[in-house]
């Protein structure tokens, strides 16, 4: 779980430094890009990391982005192994999640969820293909991938703007 979430932060701490102007001292350069790593890590956790978190930032020096990730995994090892408040805060999450979807039910059959955004049923918007094209699973068949099959709908939608243009 962390390491799938670490990937997406790096992906959005690029898209940062793109945007963020260049400094002339390389030595405090260096050092606040790895203090705006630690912070923008730790600002983003889940919950139940709350304790290591306030761990962190009451020492002296703030540890480097290496040691924050180690001592995260360590603690999601631990959260792991012992259950207990960790475990709990996880599932209040999850539960969380559930609610802020507003998901409705059909009465008197199995409960299905919708998702908000393309009120399609099976999944919520936390998990929806037309946000997080990511998520799709590859295709059993191999015929077409979730990027040919845009492109594919892409060229139609031009296609037909060109014959009603005619």
């Amino acid at each position: 779980e962390f390491n799938k979430f670490f990937g997406k932060f790096r992906s959005l701490w690029a898209e940062l430094e793109m945007l963020r102007p260049p400094t002339h001292e390389a030595a405090a350069l260096n050092e606040r890009r790895e203090q705006d790593k630690v912070f923008a890590l730790l600002s983003v956790l889940n919950p139940a990391y709350n304790d290591l978190i306030k761990h962190i930032l009451r020492a002296d020096k703030l540890p480097n982005l290496d040691e924050v990730c180690s001592q995260i995994q360590k603690e999601e090892g631990s959260l792991g192994l012992f259950g207990g408040k960790g475990g709990e805060l996880v599932m209040a999450n999850k539960a969380e999640q559930v609610t802020a979807n507003k998901s409705y039910f059909r009465t008197g059959e199995k409960p299905t969820i919708y998702c908000d955004h393309c009120k399609k049923p099976g999944h919520t918007k936390d998990k929806c293909y037309f946000l997080h094209p990511h998520l799709r699973p590859a295709s059993s068949s191999g015929t077409y991938k979730w990027k040919d099959w845009k492109d594919r709908k892409a060229s139609r939608a031009q296609m037909a703007v060109g014959e009603t243009q005619e």
